[in-house]
């Protein structure tokens, strides 16, 4: 069973903050509870209001760092009869550090996963090892675990590494690397994806798809009629063969006129003299 913590999308309006709901599910996705954050409290403080009603006896619990908390892992240990995973981070220093220092290196009892989805391929790594006699200061830990993962998206081609670090009640009989590997802090989509539509989207908010506009025709030539600049009498309607103007077509080629006229022009700008008579110039 995974815990976990999200905003509900669409819930905040004006100087209201989101809805906070905390969440579990089960393995395959199944929501089995979820209960809305106070403002003034946080996750930690309904954690065990989350978990108090069900039997969690033989279950492993698992969650991200904020949740690493010692009340956390007696609470589950002791009273639900049940077993944690719980991701360590930053946010427990002294424990990090010694899970950190461990002989990584040496462990013998390891495990490597590939998988590819959520546009991305990940190669996984993960060693376990027995920490009950090392002294870490956490309830009833029994292994420590390290997940070292390469991620490579498959839309940019951008590779990155992530070590995660893991504390764990079962021992090394009940619990190998191939369990342990596939279960902490695994990223991507949020495992209490239903939070989201927990509440009615806000009025506020925009649709996620936007009618197309319907389209609209060629505009016809809108340009003023210019003063005529070709003698009386040449013409100036298009040819019988001459094709209309596309689509696509530019300005320029919205306006006609004969060849005679664009010669006229010509030798206009270009002081040409003229033969009279001969229709030349």
């Amino acid at each position: 069973m995974a815990v976990d913590g999200k905003a509900t999308r669409g819930s905040r309006h004006g100087t209201s903050p989101a809805a906070h709901l905390l969440a579990a599910m089960t393995g395959d996705g199944r929501t089995v509870t979820q209960l809305r954050i106070p403002g003034k409290t946080n996750e930690i403080t309904c954690f065990a209001a989350l978990l108090e009603p069900f039997d969690l006896a033989g279950v492993t619990v698992t969650a991200d760092a904020l949740h690493t908390q010692r009340a956390h892992a007696r609470f589950l240990v002791e009273e639900k009869k049940a077993h944690y995973l719980l991701v360590v981070k930053a946010n427990q220093p002294e424990l990090h550090r010694r899970l950190r220092s461990l002989p990584w290196k040496n462990v013998t009892a390891r495990r490597y996963d590939r998988e590819i989805g959520h546009g991305r391929r990940e190669t996984r790594a993960t060693r376990a090892l027995t920490v009950t006699d090392l002294g870490l200061d956490f309830p009833h830990a029994a292994q420590a675990v390290r997940i070292l993962r390469h991620r490579t998206d498959l839309m940019t081609g951008r590779c990155s590494r992530q070590t995660v670090y893991a504390i764990t009640d079962p021992t090394s009989q009940e619990a190998s690397p191939q369990r342990l590997g596939s279960s902490p802090d695994r990223s991507g989509p949020s495992r209490t994806g239903s939070t989201s539509s927990a509440t009615p989207p806000s009025p506020r908010m925009p649709r996620r798809s936007v009618p197309a506009t319907a389209r609209s025709t060629w505009p016809p030539c809108a340009a003023s009629r210019s003063t005529p600049s070709a003698p009386p009498g040449t013409a100036t309607s298009p040819s019988a063969f001459a094709k209309p103007p596309t689509r696509h077509s530019t300005a320029r080629s919205t306006c006609w006129a004969s060849p005679d006229q664009h010669t006229y022009k010509i030798a206009r700008l270009c002081n040409i003299p003229s033969s009279p008579g001969s229709g030349r110039y």
